[in-house]
């Protein structure tokens, strides 16, 4: 999506500009530290396999 790196999002990204808005200020607080706690929370969270009913059938 763009929202949380040093570049910003592209022009047409779909967001509020509210949003927009408030990412930037993260980015210019935080900076390059805000990208990698994105990145990591995004990487510590489960996601949902469709199409599998136990943990078996996706090993």
């Amino acid at each position: 999506m763009g929202l949380l790196t040093s570049q910003g999002p592209p022009d047409r990204h779909h967001e509020p500009d509210g949003l927009k808005s408030a990412a930037r200020d993260i980015m210019s607080n935080f900076g390059k530290e805000a990208s990698k706690a994105s990145t990591s929370l995004c990487m510590r969270n489960y996601t949902t396999a469709i199409g599998w009913q136990t943990a078996g059938q996706v090993k």
